[in-house]
C-alpha cells in the first residue's frame, strides 16, 4: 500500500485499554478500513474463524461511517465471514492467489477517491499522482 502512496496504520498497541483506544482512533481517523480475515481457529465441524478482534474492528469501521474492504481467506466459514461484511465490499483470496488479489486493493481505493473527487495520493515510485 505504501509504494502506491497510501499510509498504513496497523492495529498494534500495548495493554488492553490502550489497544482499544488506539485501534478505535486509527479507524476513526483513516479514510479507508481494510481488514484481512485469515484462518485462525479451526471449527469442530470444519472451516475456520478469524480473530474476534477483527470482527469488532469491522463493526467499529461501520460505526465510523467507513466503507470497509474485507479480504477473506478461503476456508473461513461463511457464517463467520460475516453477513454484515458481505453488505460491504468482500473479496475472497487464497494463499496461492493473494498477491494478485492484493495488487488490486490500491486500485479499488483510488477509484473511491476519484468518485469522491479527492486528490489521489502521490506514488513515490513515479512522479504521477
Amino acid at each position: 500500500m505504501e509504494p502506491e502512496g497510501f499510509k498504513v496504520y496497523e492495529g498494534n498497541a500495548e495493554g488492553l485499554e490502550q489497544f482499544r483506544d488506539s485501534i478505535l482512533n486509527k479507524i476513526r481517523d483513516s479514510r479507508f478500513f481494510l481488514c484481512l480475515l485469515t484462518k485462525r481457529i479451526r471449527l469442530k465441524l470444519g472451516g475456520f474463524v478469524s480473530s474476534v478482534w477483527l470482527y469488532q474492528e469491522i463493526g467499529a469501521s461501520i460505526a465510523f461511517d467507513k466503507n470497509p474492504l474485507v479480504l477473506v481467506e478461503d476456508g473461513i466459514d461463511p457464517h463467520y465471514a460475516g453477513e454484515l461484511q458481505k453488505n460491504y465490499e468482500y473479496i475472497e483470496f487464497s494463499r496461492s492467489n493473494y498477491s494478485r488479489i492484493f495488487k488490486n486493493v490500491p486500485i479499488r481505493l483510488k477509484l473511491d477517491l476519484e468518485r469522491n473527487l479527492i486528490p489521489l495520493p502521490k506514488n513515490p515510485s513515479n512522479k504521477n499522482p
